[in-house]
Formats: structure tokens, sequence, C-alpha cells
């Protein structure tokens, strides 16, 4: 199952997530204790509830966020608190400046019930004339009903914050308090009996009251009403944040964790119980959403918590008294969220740094990600990381990783047991890309995160920032979503290895492709590569001789999507018998110098290294000998997916192609009845299967390798080799002389072309557009000796047919027949292979319809019969025998209508005379003959 989520970055309101209250004290959904939450960066508006505050604006609402629409409204039009942005710490705040007074509908509890005020206050003026200045009130005419917070601020400049007792203001309980224009917070609470004031979270003074039950009035903010001419007085001139009202006793493990949320947010310290210290510029200003759990040296406690940002906190695994655990977040923000790369790995961290504090030692916590109101973009869960990471220092350049547990059925993600430090860091990363960082791979499912092949949805970095170390080595095959490689790195995959790329390579390092690596990209369509990097790969030329012929493809191209040999044909490194057993050939930082060339045919040597470009050459789209193409002629260009020939320097080379990687589609157009000179032009093996399979309609279904085991000239006389054949059925080997009783120098051709393996091809009868793709790319190794590739409903079999020559010599050709209820009579495209090139003494199989001259042949399994055609340049004797066989469970016979003999085939060699000349009809296989077995001979 894929978990996918997007992250919402236009909240507007932090309430919208499923969040509690402030410190993640209380509900905000009217549920709880909190009866008001007024918070002047949330809902401050400059009408009746519509048109959002701006800086400086009048105000005449102020809206409740516990849930129970407790607003606060202005009382007189013409005197309206002034909303001031980032006033307090980086918090809006109002600026009430005396008559400036709000009302709210909420009416607090009276008489004996409990209940608890709270506000967060600054810049608050001293009044010369002694009275005092109330920030909260409420009350009825009676006096004794009267409940608040205010200061009054005598002439010595000694503050006095009183709580109303069972009299009027001035005879309530009060303590003197020293307090500049700083914010300071304030609480006052009664628990039915005594009443408490607090400042700053310290208890400062206390008194054993009995208030008297009656109707109370509204709470007014910023003003108290007048017992005697019920007119507001004694206004408030200064800053108010936050007020939050209780109808209960707040315990002291929710006192401690509100004070520590105010204190935190609006930066003051606490005298007492000032347990979160991150918000200082030592270890970052991390300010905000701060929440907390923990149990007070009273026993009460407090053990989950949500609070006005995205996490959640509980279940803590050994809470003793006097125990908690803070955090808190570097942004009053929750929208604009977004992953940016961080600054020391290849993975996106979000906008966002928590911070720990831990009061004592409450064990490990369960820490929960809310994001059900929330999605973040394109992170699948199934391939991409999303973690919480944690560290010791706020640059996270030392760094823990904990996998994110989807919580089922919502859209939250959880971390189990976790254990921070105290003055931890924490945020949330996911991972889209593995890199290279110079020392190691990051973000990779394997062990020490190198790349894996289930890595195929991240993009791999390679970005060294280590001076030494530019040079990344993929120790394992891979499978990444896109590849990047940055200038001066350079990326090496082993011999063996393949890395696979989804999609798109930017490539202005290097690739090193070393022995049989391979690279392939995934994606349709045209090439996905970019910059201007090279990717390295050598091919052997495994022939001591300068007179032996390949044709190559390249892998790689110079400009405009071709190139001329000499572009990319580079020498294969160091030479040295001693250390490498002849070249160095590609290695993680080999130099591959041009060759020196020579015009010559006969000019290339060994010492000094000389390599003749009389023997590159290219044939497309051709007919005859004449349509031959000269490439170090001018303007004569190979284009990608074309092949060339080319001889060596008379010692075993490795040539080294460097350029720019071949991808994507390839094209070539080949006419009726012409030939082309084609090549696997990948970094990669390519499926014969497929690509002829993908051009049946262009081609006649066979590709042809030229496969030469010695030559003693340059004359085609003097060559010692042929065509081997591949099709949809099978491939047979080329044509050889080889010394000994058997083919043992011929190649019997894979299904999977090696990279820069040339081939021939044939125009079908309509000719077409012949295709490239990367669908027809396949991970195979050049030795993988897979020769035979079957449907099992086929069977097949191969013949070698030869003779001896002078010098214990012998000419030998395979042949190949294939038989299934889905061939026919007729010419099989793709299946029935034509002789590509006939010798004076040779054999074929005949295709009774169409006549064609055939090296493979496939029949419809009721076939008794196949013609052969034997031709000899002398009477001579001349050789047949099985090479392989493969669900073929047929006696298999040559009947030789002439002489009327039937000769069993076996694995043995069957010897049979034949006088010169060309002979049509006078040889056939008999397959399950019914001929009497008085006419056979056993050899």
């Amino acid at each position: 199952m894929k978990y996918k989520f997007v992250i919402f970055f236009l909240l507007i309101q932090f309430y919208s997530y499923t969040q509690t209250g402030p410190g993640g004290i209380g509900t905000i959904d009217g549920s709880s204790n909190m009866k008001l939450w007024l918070d002047a960066n949330h809902s401050v508006y400059k009408d009746s509830g519509n048109t959002p505050a701006i800086n400086n604006d009048g105000i005449m609402q102020w809206n409740d966020l516990s849930g129970n629409n407790n607003h606060a409204i202005l009382i007189d039009s013409n005197n309206k608190p002034e909303y001031q942005e980032s006033s307090i710490n980086g918090n809006s705040s109002l600026f009430f400046n005396n008559n400036d007074v709000m009302i709210s509908n909420f009416i607090p509890a009276t008489g004996s019930n409990p209940r608890t005020l709270v506000c967060v206050a600054s810049n608050l003026e001293n009044n010369p004339d002694k009275s005092h200045r109330h920030l909260l009130h409420y009350g009825n005419y009676q006096y004794k009903r009267a409940y608040g917070i205010a200061y009054k601020t005598p002439l010595s400049a000694e503050y006095t914050s009183e709580g109303i007792g069972n009299h009027y203001w001035a005879s309530g309980i009060s303590s003197d308090i020293t307090f500049s224009n700083d914010p300071m917070l304030f609480l006052t609470r009664y628990n039915g009996a005594t009443d408490f004031v607090e400042i700053n979270g310290k208890i400062e003074a206390s008194k054993t009251i009995n208030l008297d039950s009656g109707t109370h009035r509204n709470l007014l903010i910023g003003s108290r009403v007048s017992y005697f001419l019920n007119t507001i007085t004694e206004t408030l001139i200064g800053n108010m944040g936050e007020i939050i009202v209780f109808d209960n006793d707040l315990s002291l493990s929710k006192r401690i964790i509100l004070s520590n949320y105010l204190s935190g947010k609006y930066g003051f310290p606490l005298t007492e119980h000032d347990y979160y210290t991150m918000d200082n510029d030592e270890k970052g200003n991390i300010d905000y959403h701060i929440i907390g759990i923990g149990k007070a040296s009273d026993g009460t406690e407090h053990l989950n918590s949500i609070g006005t940002g995205i996490i959640q906190i509980n279940n803590p695994s050994d809470l003793d008294n006097d125990e908690f655990i803070f955090i808190g977040v570097n942004n009053k923000e929750n929208n604009n969220l977004q992953f940016q790369l961080s600054n020391f790995g290849y993975s996106e961290r979000l906008n966002r740094i928590w911070a720990v504090n831990k009061h004592n030692d409450l064990g490990s916590i369960d820490l929960i990600i809310n994001l059900n109101d929330t999605t973040i973009p394109s992170v699948d869960l199934t391939c991409e990381r999303f973690k919480l990471v944690t560290s010791n220092t706020i640059d996270f350049q030392q760094k823990n990783s904990y996998d994110l547990e989807p919580i089922p059925n919502t859209n939250s993600y959880k971390v189990s047991n976790i254990d921070f430090n105290d003055a931890e860091y924490f945020s949330l990363e996911v991972s889209r890309y593995i890199g290279w960082n110079g020392y190691a791979f990051e973000n990779g499912l394997g062990i020490q995160e190198i790349p894996t092949m289930a890595d195929y949805c991240m993009k791999m970095i390679i970005d060294s920032s280590n001076p030494n170390s530019y040079t990344a080595i993929l120790p394992e095959s891979a499978n990444v979503k896109s590849l990047e490689i940055k200038t001066n790195n350079t990326l090496v995959i082993p011999d063996g290895k393949i890395l696979y790329v989804e999609d798109e390579i930017i490539l202005n390092g290097d690739i090193r492709l070393i022995g049989d690596a391979q690279l392939i990209q995934k994606h349709s369509g045209e090439t996905k590569v970019s910059g201007n990097g090279k990717l390295y790969r050598e091919r052997i030329y495994d022939q001591n001789s300068k007179y032996t012929l390949k044709y190559l493809s390249s892998p790689v191209f110079n400009a405009n999507f071709m190139h001329t040999v000499k572009d990319i044909l580079f020498v294969g490194g160091d030479y040295s018998l001693t250390n490498y057993g002849g070249y160095q050939g590609v290695t993680a930082n080999s130099t591959h110098d041009p060759y020196t060339y020579v015009s010559g045919f006969d000019d290339a040597s060994v010492t000094p290294l000389l390599l003749s470009d009389y023997w590159f050459w290219k044939f497309i789209n051709g007919n005859s000998y004449d349509n031959w193409q000269f490439i170090r002629d001018l303007n004569i260009n190979v284009n990608r997916g074309e092949g060339f020939s080319i001889k060596g320097t008379g010692r075993s080379e490795k040539f080294t192609f460097i350029g720019t990687p071949n991808d994507g589609i390839i094209t070539s157009h080949i006419d009726t009845g012409n030939e082309s000179l084609l090549g696997n032009p990948y970094p990669s093996a390519l499926d014969s299967n497929k690509f002829i399979t993908d051009n049946l309609n262009s081609i006649s279904g066979t590709l042809y390798l030229w496969d030469q085991s010695a030559a003693t000239g340059h004359s085609l006389n003097s060559y010692e080799g042929g065509y081997a054949s591949i099709n949809l059925l099978t491939s047979v080997k080329a044509v050889h002389i080889v010394s000994g009783n058997s083919l043992n120098n011929a190649k019997t051709p894979s299904r999977y072309l090696p990279v820069c393996q040339g081939f021939f091809v044939e125009s079908s009868t309509s000719g077409g557009e012949i295709t490239f793709n990367n669908q027809q790319r396949i991970h195979k190794i050049e030795n993988n000796n897979e020769s035979i590739f079957l449907r099992k409903d086929v069977g097949l079999l191969k013949l070698n047919f030869g003779y001896e020559l002078d010098n214990n010599q012998y000419f030998q050709r395979e042949i190949a027949i294939g038989m299934s209820d889905d061939f026919t009579s007729n010419f099989d495209k793709g299946y029935d292979s034509k002789v590509f090139d006939s010798r004076e003494t040779d054999i074929s199989l005949v295709n009774n319809n169409s006549k064609e001259d055939l090296v493979i042949i496939a029949e419809s399994s009721d076939t008794e019969r196949i013609q052969l055609k034997i031709k000899t340049d002398e009477s001579r004797f001349l050789e047949l025998n099985i090479s392989e066989k493969e669900n073929f469970n047929y006696n298999i016979y040559l009947y030789d209508n002439q002489e009327n003999k039937t000769y069993r085939i076996s694995s043995s060699k069957i010897d049979f005379f034949v006088e010169k000349g060309e002979y049509s009809n006078r040889f056939e296989i008999l397959i399950n003959s019914t001929e009497k077995e008085s006419n056979f001979l056993i050899n």
C-alpha cells in the first residue's frame, strides 16, 4: 500500500488543525474547562469579524479560539485598541490607550466556583496618581463579587499586581513586584477557598476568601466598571498579547506547561519552573507552538499535548514527580510549510525546526505528526523516505533518523519510544535524493545508505563536498529515478554492475563503466541526456592481428547525435603486460589519449602505436559494394545506431569510447531490397528479440553478425570467418575454417547483443523505418552463454555441415530447424533466416514455397521432409551431424534420393560422397521417417 500526503501551504487559521489549546492545555471545541482564549496573532478584525486587521488598524472584534464563541467586541466605536504586528517577541498584540475597552460575552463563574485568569501584557504605563490600571475585570454592582487582574503604580515606580478578593480592588490581595516594560505573565486563580496571584510563574500572594454568589457582568478587557457610577474607569495603557480563562483551578502541572508556553512565545523568563530554555539566541530562538507533558511535584500530571502546531506528544515511559518535556518550533506560522534541500545532505528538510527541553528524565515518549488537514506533495512512502531527524546541533550536520509510521485511517505519522536528549533539535525530512557527498552515499536503502534496486523513484546526485574525493564508486547494481552528476564529479560503475535510470540523466561530470558495467535508461520517447559531461566505455578487440575485421557501433556520440570514429574512439589507457596483461582499460582515474592515425591500409602498428583510418567504413541502405561509405572522408559521419568497420593495431586492443551516452528513440531508414550495417547504440546490452519484433515491418527478421577467427592479410580470401545469424527462433554460428575436428573457434550469438556490437539487417519486402528504443535495452553481461532462447512449444535442431580441407583443417556451417504448431510452410518472417554469405561449397535449407535458401528454417510440427541444397566446388566427402537439440524428440535422417540411401543423423558425423556440382532436389532431411529400416545406413 502506498501512503501519499501533501503539505497544504495556505493554512489561514492554525485552529483548522485538530489541535488543542495553548501549550496543549484544554481543547478548542468548547468541551474543556477553557472558556475563553484570545490570541492577538489570530482572528483580530477591524470590523465585526469580516476583515482581518493589518498593522495599526483600529480593532472592533477579537475572536475567541476556545470554541465557545465568547468573542471580545468594542464598547465605544470612538475608542479602538490598535493592532500592532510583531510587537511582543515577534507576536502581535493590541495596544489599549486609556478608553480603548473591549467586552466579552463570557460571564465567569460566581461565588465559590473555582476559576483561573491568565494574561500576557507589556509596555504597561506608569500611573502617577497611584490608582489602578485594569487588564481584566468582571463583577456586578455589589463590590464583593468583583474579580480580575490589575496593577497600580506608586510614584516609586514599584508596581503592584492585584487580584481582587472579597472586597473592592484596593483592599484585595497584592504584592509589590518590580518590573519594567518587558512582557509579564499575570495569573490569578481561585480554588473555592483561597485566591492566588502569580507573576511570571511564581506565586506572589494568596488570601483565603469567601466570594459571594450572584450575577456577574461580562468580562471587561482594559478597564473595570465603577461600582458607584456604573462607568468604565481605571483603564489600561499597554499591550495585551494573550488572554486565557478557565472555569477551574488549573493544576500545577498544567500551570507549569502553560507558563512555559507563554514565556517562550513572548520572550520573558519565568521566576519559577522555567523549564523551556530553547527560546534564547544561543539555542536558535525556538519560541513558538510550545507544548509539554509531565508530572508536577504535587503529583498532578498532564500526559497528552497537541497545542497549536502539528506535533503531539504523549505516553512517557518513566514518569515521576517533577519531570517534564517541552517541545517548541522556530516559526509561529503554520502556513508556508515547505521542504527545502538541506545544507549538509541530499534530503529535503521541512522549513521548521523543533527544539526539546527535558526537566529531569521521564524516559521515552511517543511523538505524532498530525497532518489530518494537511498534505505534502509527491511523497510516496513506499519509495521515498519520510523521516524524523534529530540532532544535537541546529544545523543537523550530525543526525539520527527515525522512520515515521503511518497511523491507519488518518493522515498522521508516529515515532514510538523516542528518547530525546535535553536541548536536542528535530525536524522532518523527505529523502527524494540519493547523494554522494564525497565521503559516502546518503539515503539509499542499502548498507551504509548505498543505492539499491529498490531506489527506483529516488533521484541520485553525485556532488562531492570533499575536494579530495570527486569520485563515487557504486558498489552494487542500483535503480534510480534520475541521475545528476555535477561538474568535476565522476560516477564509477564496477565491472558486471548495472545502473538503471528511470528517467533523465543530467551529465556535467563523468560516468565510467568499468569492464562490462552497463547503464540503462528506461523512459520512453526521445533522449533525456543533457549536459557536457562524458561516458567512458571500453570494448575489447580480442584479435592480435591488424588484419581481422570488426563491425562495431558506438554507445556515445560527439555532437548533433552523430560522430566520426576519431571523435569518440580512444586508447585503452596504460598498456602493460606485467601490470594489466595488456591495456589497463577504463578505471576510476585512467587517462585515454586519442589514437595517432595513419592512412595506409597496411600501416597500422604497435610500436609506435598507430591505427589505420583506411578501414573506417559504413554501409547504410545499400545493395552493392559501391554503397560503402568511407568515414574518414569529409562530411561522412556515423549516426546513432549505425555500425562501422575497423581493424586493429596488431595487438589485443581495448578501444575506449568517450562521449555523450546514447539514449531514447534512435531511427534509421531502409529501402526495399537493401541492407544496412547497424549496431547496438546503447551502453548496455540489446535484446535482439525485442529489436526484431519492433522492426518486423521493415526488416527480414534476422540479424547477421560478422565473426572472424583469424586473417593472414587484407584480401577477402585470407579471411577465416563469416556471418552468424540471429532471429526470433534461435541463432547459428558463422562459417569458420578451423583446425581440428570441431567448430571450436566459432561463437554462438546470444540473444542479447553486447555493447558496441555491429550487425547487418536486410529489408523486408516493403522496407521502412528501423527503430531502437530503451525498451530493447537489457542488462546481460557479454559472456552469459545464453545461446538458446525458445518457447516451450518449439522444438529446435541444429546441424553441423562441413568437409575436410588440407592440413587437417575443416570448413563448417551450422544450420537450424525449428518446429512448432505456429510455424507454416511459407516464409515466416522473424523465424526463417536467409543465408547471408553463401560459399562455393555450402549447404542451405530450402523453403519449398518461397524457394529461399535458409540457414534457419521454421516448419510446422507435422512437417516430415525438409529440402536441402548442397553444392561443392569439387568432388569430396561431406559431413553432417547434430550439434544441438532442444525439445526435439524425433528421429532425424538424411535422404539421398539419387542413391536411394537414408542416413540416420546423430551427434556423430555421417560421411557421404558428392560429386562436384549443385544439388537442389537430391537431398532431404527426414523427420520421423516411415521408410523401411532396411534402407537406413546407420553411421
